[in-house]
């Protein structure tokens, strides 16, 4: 059970896992173009950004703003999808906002309040932010830093870390979940029942459901 980033030198060894060795791999949160993988299990990420898109647009549909987007790592190719979805809902049906280029995080804290700080001091007409990735806390950090925690929409993904607390208090206005712990157990169910049943995956994509939370339904 393998989650990967985009590489094409860990698409070769996947492949000669499979060919070579027979052992049969399921990837899960993010997957593998063209690999030999079994499955994939996970969100659609595509559909994650849609609907975070979605969100955030009612926010700004009658007067616009800016928007910012940070990403954890370029090359993870689920938080490219999540990217991919959030701007072309944006672009598409929500004219009046003006999207920022992304910009990347390396899921590190530390960098994200950095970010976020540059893009306020840059853009102080920023009224929203799209996290796709780990790295809540130095965003909100920053926010309180800058005294606009109350201003600024932030929309995060996963219902991980301290999320939760983030969302009760505030910091965060809507978080994009996906099914984490499905996405663990899941895949050991599917070599499980490949290994000791002979029982093939019925389906190539295997997508959790996308759980919108605010700090009313945690």
């Amino acid at each position: 059970a393998l989650m990967p980033v985009e590489d094409q030198r860990i698409r070769e060894k996947v492949n000669q896992f499979v060919e070579e060795y027979q052992i049969p791999i399921v990837t899960f949160n993010g997957d593998l173009e063209a690999a030999k993988r079994l499955c994939f299990v996970g969100e659609n990420a595509y559909l994650s950004g849609k609907t975070a898109a979605g969100l955030m647009g009612e926010f700004f549909r009658e007067n616009g703003s800016t928007i910012a987007m940070i990403s954890g790592f370029a090359s993870n190719s689920s938080l490219s999808r999540r990217i991919s979805g959030f701007r072309e809902v944006i672009e598409q049906q929500y004219p009046k906002i003006h999207l920022l280029d992304t910009v990347y995080c390396q899921e590190d804290e530390e960098q994200a309040e950095r970010l976020t700080e540059q893009i306020l001091k840059e853009h102080p007409e920023a009224g929203g932010i799209y996290m796709t990735c780990f790295g809540e806390n130095g965003v909100c950090r920053a926010l309180k830093k800058q005294g606009r925690e109350q201003e600024i929409v932030l929309v995060a993904s996963d219902l991980t870390g301290n999320n939760y607390e983030l969302l009760e208090e505030g910091l965060i206005n809507l978080i994009v979940g996906q099914e984490d712990v499905v996405q663990g157990y899941e895949p050991v169910m599917i070599l499980y029942r490949l290994l000791f049943n002979g029982e093939k995956p019925k389906e190539e994509y295997q997508y959790t459901d996308i759980v919108i939370k605010t700090k009313y339904n945690v």
